[in-house]
């Protein structure tokens, strides 16, 4: 039987599982990192956030953020890719519970790199145990 989250046939299939138990409080995983292209960013708002800002360069540029700007809905999404790609794809994890403290702390545009990194703040045991990032 093949754990859960690891797709069969995925470059994924043979990593070692890791548990919350294997984490340490404090360790970090450098997420890569993604470039947003304008096509990307349109295209993802056309589907799922079809906001004008979004989607229509010249009134964007006449907007309040002068120019396109990503949905940030498609930057969660990027987040979420990043860390699979990273960390995710090894993870033992059942499901998110939610984002804490989620902040957008400037609009993203086309050419922006997005990168991050994933620190261990925490570990609970409940019913299951839990790790805050």
């Amino acid at each position: 039987m093949k754990p859960v989250g690891v797709q069969v046939g995925s470059h994924h299939e043979h990593t070692r599982l890791v548990y919350a138990e294997d984490l340490g409080i404090g360790q970090r995983f450098d997420l890569g990192s993604h470039t947003v292209t304008e096509a990307e960013l349109v295209d993802f708002a056309t589907h799922w956030d079809p906001q004008w800002f979004h989607i229509d360069r010249a009134a964007a540029q006449d907007g309040q953020f002068g120019g396109l700007i990503a949905s940030g809905i498609h930057t969660l999404a990027i987040l979420q890719r990043l860390t699979f790609d990273a960390v995710g794809h090894s993870w033992a994890a059942i499901a998110g519970r939610g984002i804490r403290d989620l902040r957008f702390r400037r609009p993203v545009r086309p050419g922006d790199v997005l990168t991050g990194t994933v620190v261990i703040d925490d570990r609970h045991a409940p019913e299951l145990v839990t790790v805050s990032y």
